[in-house]
């Protein structure tokens, strides 16, 4: 991706810049279970490097939860290079299937009903 947006000329690329970031979904299942489990979601990573060692680190993490009996919640996740970890932001509620996914810490938007139209 980086080399095709700098081929095509639309940013330089520099992801430690701010040019160009990425998001890592990673989702782990223990041995034998017939689905992968929830995504997680590592937000803004900003250099190869780090997106690595973010994946590196949150599939060890999500692992060592499930071997341990706990759950992994779908949610968005940021990256500290500094201590080479995840911490989360905000996790999301899963609805209609996946269909729907809303933020719990959004902030409520109250909206007057002439203001808001339904097509059929």
């Amino acid at each position: 991706v980086r080399k095709l947006v700098r081929y095509l000329e639309i940013c330089d690329g520099n992801m430690e810049e701010g040019s160009l970031r990425c998001d890592a979904n990673v989702s782990v299942r223990l041995r034998g279970a017939a689905e992968l489990g929830k995504k997680v979601e590592i937000k803004n990573l900003n250099s190869i490097r780090n997106l690595g060692r973010a994946i590196d680190y949150d599939v060890e993490r999500q692992i060592m939860e499930l071997e341990e009996g706990k759950s992994i919640f779908s949610e968005s996740r940021s990256f500290q290079a500094n201590s080479n970890m995840t911490f989360a932001m905000r996790t999301k509620e899963e609805l209609i299937s996946g269909l729907v996914t809303i933020s719990i810490n959004a902030t409520p938007a109250r909206l007057k009903s002439r203001s808001v139209s339904v097509s059929a």
